[in-house]
């Protein structure tokens, strides 16, 4: 989902979910946190643009759940919840930087 506000700014919402199945006794093939475990996050983008000149964040809590302990979050690998962060800026080149018409 995403919405434009005025003077080059808009606001990008992502929700997403991902599971897997089966357990380490049946030998699973792990893909994420350990056989059998899902994870969830939701992400906001805010953004400015400015011709190709662009600025923007990515800020986003995730949840993961039915992990094997030693394959999650934090120094042990146990925790179930994580923020992240992350700030990039850039130039894009190419013919879609168009002006736009009053």
């Amino acid at each position: 989902m995403n919405h434009t506000f005025k003077h080059g700014f808009s606001l990008p919402v992502r929700w997403e979910y991902i599971a897997s199945t089966g357990n380490a006794s049946e030998g699973a093939v792990n893909l994420m946190y350990g056989p059998g475990s899902a994870g969830m996050s939701i992400t906001l983008t805010p953004t400015f643009q400015y011709g190709g000149f662009f600025a923007r964040g990515d800020l986003a809590y995730v949840h993961v759940g039915d992990i094997t302990p030693g394959l999650a979050f934090g120094q042990g690998g146990t925790l179930k919840n994580q923020p992240r962060a992350v700030a990039e800026i850039g130039f894009m080149f190419g013919n879609n930087i168009v002006e736009k018409k009053p």
